[in-house]
C-alpha cells in the first residue's frame, strides 16, 4: 500500500467516523427529548398523586366540582 492509498484511506475512515458522530449526536437529541418528556410527566404524576392522597380523606362536597353530593360521602367512594 502507497501513501496516496493510506492517505485516502485515513480520508475514508475520518469521513466514516464524522459521519457517525453527526449521527449519534441526532440520536441524543432525540433521547434527550425523550427523557425531558418522561421527566415532566414523573413530575405531573408526582403532583396528582400527592393532590389526591390529600383529597381521599375529605367529604367530597368539599372537593366536588359538580354533581349531586350526599353529605358524609368521602372522595374514594366516588372513585370506585
Amino acid at each position: 500500500m502507497d501513501r496516496d492509498q493510506i492517505l485516502r484511506l485515513l480520508a475514508e475512515r475520518a469521513a466514516a467516523c464524522q459521519a457517525e458522530v453527526v449521527r449519534l449526536e441526532q440520536e441524543a437529541a432525540r433521547i434527550a427529548g425523550l427523557i425531558e418528556q418522561r421527566r415532566w410527566e414523573a413530575d405531573r404524576l408526582v403532583i396528582t398523586r400527592e393532590v389526591l392522597s390529600g383529597l381521599v380523606g375529605q367529604p367530597v362536597e368539599v372537593v366536588s366540582a359538580g354533581g349531586v353530593v350526599e353529605p358524609g360521602e368521602v372522595f374514594v367512594d366516588r372513585l370506585c
